[in-house]
């Protein structure tokens, strides 16, 4: 019964955990409350709380430091290795990202030919809604081709199978640990996507005083909400609807109404959509900065071999 219910207490705290994440609410590094507060929390004995948080550990989630606590674990971002020059454009980049400018935008700006052949990047989820919001956030923001895939596909056709024509992927707080463990054998790096740290805030502020309406079009995108705020006094102010199984009629006309963009083109004949907000997704500081470096580097792999092939060319003209 003791590892039923530290199986049950781990599932909670891991679906907030990564709700969190996912929200801006929580970030790497927040220190998480101790043994004996979640004991109390979740009314179990203590041995029960810290069987539940070795599990995590195990995962990856949350890590121990001794004498201090347990915390939010760090995320390695797997970087490729880059010339000095390659460097620079990675810090011009990262430097123009920080002041609001898109690096697509910025890269078609320049007319440089970072961007004249666009680099393909795994879009990674397990449902429709948050696939689309991840592949239009990479698409929009860092000019490159959005190659959508399931999680389910990756582990059942195998990662080579479905990722090999990569230079990296994208998938959200809720499988970046599960995501990188997949793809650890051929060193593809996994960058974590979250809804806009803003907006993310601005909505949990929310919804400690007023219900908050939210539409998507995958039936899993709600029950992953739901369970992100499982057990919380807030939760019940989240009201998840999904198109063509919910009746948006049921919306107050003076409530607060967010629309994932897999949604937002589909809703354009229901009076709600009028006063609809779309959810916005970006990447975290050391996330951009690591898919940034990620497609320097696949287009400086790709000068190289567009350089070899017209050598070979050219030697065989000869």
């Amino acid at each position: 019964m003791s590892r039923e219910r530290a199986a049950a207490v781990a599932r909670i705290m891991r679906n907030r955990l990564q709700w969190g994440l996912h929200t801006g609410t929580i970030r790497v590094g927040d220190r998480i409350p101790g043994i004996r507060e979640l004991a109390m929390e979740f009314a179990v004995d203590t041995r029960t709380a810290l069987r539940a948080c070795r599990v995590l550990e195990q995962e990856g989630l949350i890590e121990t430091r001794r004498r201090s606590g347990m915390y939010v674990a760090s995320r390695r971002v797997l970087a490729p290795s880059l010339t000095d020059a390659q460097a620079s454009v990675v810090d011009l980049l990262c430097t123009a990202l920080d002041r609001g400018i898109c690096p697509g935008d910025l890269g078609r700006l320049l007319e440089s030919s970072f961007y004249r052949r666009p680099v393909r990047v795994a879009c990674v989820e397990a449902n429709a809604d948050h696939a689309a919001a991840i592949a239009s956030m990479a698409a929009r923001e860092y000019a490159v081709v959005a190659v959508a895939a399931s999680i389910e596909e990756v582990v059942d056709r195998g990662v080579d199978g479905v990722l090999s024509t990569v230079a990296a992927a994208v998938t959200t707080s809720f499988l970046a640990t599960t995501l990188r463990r997949l793809v650890e054998p051929i060193g593809l790096p996994v960058f974590a996507a979250t809804v806009e740290p803003s907006q993310g805030i601005e909505i949990m502020r929310a919804l400690s005083d007023r219900p908050i309406y939210a539409i998507g079009t995958d039936r899993r995108w709600a029950e992953r909400a739901a369970a992100g705020l499982e057990g919380t006094d807030i939760g019940r102010n989240l009201r998840m609807f999904v198109l063509g199984e919910d009746d948006l009629d049921e919306i107050p006309h003076d409530a607060d109404v967010f629309v994932t963009p897999a949604a937002a083109p589909l809703l354009t004949e229901f009076p709600v959509s009028k006063r609809a907000w779309p959810f916005r997704y970006s990447l975290p500081p050391t996330e951009a900065r690591g898919l940034i470096s990620a497609i320097v580097a696949e287009h400086g792999r790709s000068r190289s071999r567009n350089s070899s092939d017209g050598n070979a060319n050219r030697t065989n003209e000869n």
